[in-house]
């Protein structure tokens, strides 16, 4: 009777399936592994945009607050920058170099800039259908017929990387 030993009749099929089985879960680790550094690079930039649109906002806000305490409009004789008559650049904020003029605005936050604007004169009559006619206005005395002043806003906010820019426009009217 020939017997043979148990090491003799093994061929090593155990190790290759522990080392196949290993290798996949090593594959599923790596892949959740980049998924989540994706998904939370995807979160950072969603925050840093919202911080830079928050910052524009701001911005935005602290315009219309100055348009509220000027009593004329003669500080809009400018050409370029921070204060201008649209006129013929009405679309001042597309040329980079006007930004140089214009106002930041400091905020405490752990922005990368301080968000900025300008603010542009509308100078043209507005028509028929833009016409503000809905009785006494605020701010216009009580006299319906009286026309806002419409000035266009517009803002650059920067998150917490100056990579992240954003830049949100808005119209104000104010009666004089």
């Amino acid at each position: 009777m020939n017997f043979l030993s148990p090491s003799t009749t093994q061929q090593g099929s155990a190790l290759i399936v522990t080392l196949s089985i290993l290798l996949i879960l090593t594959l599923l680790g790596i892949s959740a592994m980049s998924t989540s550094t994706l998904q939370e690079r995807m979160a950072g930039n969603a925050r840093d945009a919202e911080v830079a649109f928050e910052s524009a906002e701001t911005a935005i806000r602290a315009a219309e607050k100055y348009i509220e305490s000027i009593a004329t409009t003669s500080v809009f004789n400018n050409s370029a920058g921070k204060y201008a008559a649209r006129g013929s650049s009405a679309e001042a904020w597309k040329t980079e170099g006007n930004w140089s003029g214009a106002v930041n605005y400091s905020i405490s936050s752990t922005v990368a800039k301080s968000p900025h604007y300008m603010i542009q004169i509308i100078e043209s009559t507005l028509g028929e259908s833009e016409e503000v006619n809905s009785g006494a206005a605020y701010g216009s005395g009580g006299n319906s017929t009286d026309k806002p002043t419409v000035f266009q806003i517009t803002a650059r906010g920067y998150g917490l990387s100056p990579n992240s820019r954003v830049m949100l426009q808005s119209y104000y009217g104010r009666y004089f």
